[in-house]
C-alpha cells in the first residue's frame, strides 16, 4: 500500500512528465500564433493604405471621365 508521500511524488513525476511531454507543442504553437496575429496587423493597416490609394485613383478617373 502507497503512503500519502508516495503518491505525491508519483503525482509530481507525473505532472513534470507531462510537462515535458507538452511543453515544445506549446511554446510552439504560442510562436506561430504571434507571428500571424503580427501579420495580419500588418497586412490589414497595409489593406486599409491601399484601399485608400485605390479610392483616391477611382476618384481621379471619374472626374476624367464627368470632365472629358
Amino acid at each position: 500500500m502507497l503512503n500519502s508521500s508516495e503518491i505525491l511524488d508519483i503525482m509530481n513525476q507525473t505532472f513534470m512528465l507531462a510537462l515535458r511531454v507538452a511543453l515544445p507543442f506549446l511554446l510552439i504553437s504560442m510562436i506561430l500564433g504571434i507571428v500571424v496575429a503580427i501579420f495580419q496587423a500588418a497586412t490589414s493597416i497595409n489593406e486599409q493604405t491601399l484601399l485608400k490609394t485605390m479610392q483616391d485613383f477611382f476618384t481621379m478617373i471619374l472626374g476624367l471621365v464627368a470632365g472629358g
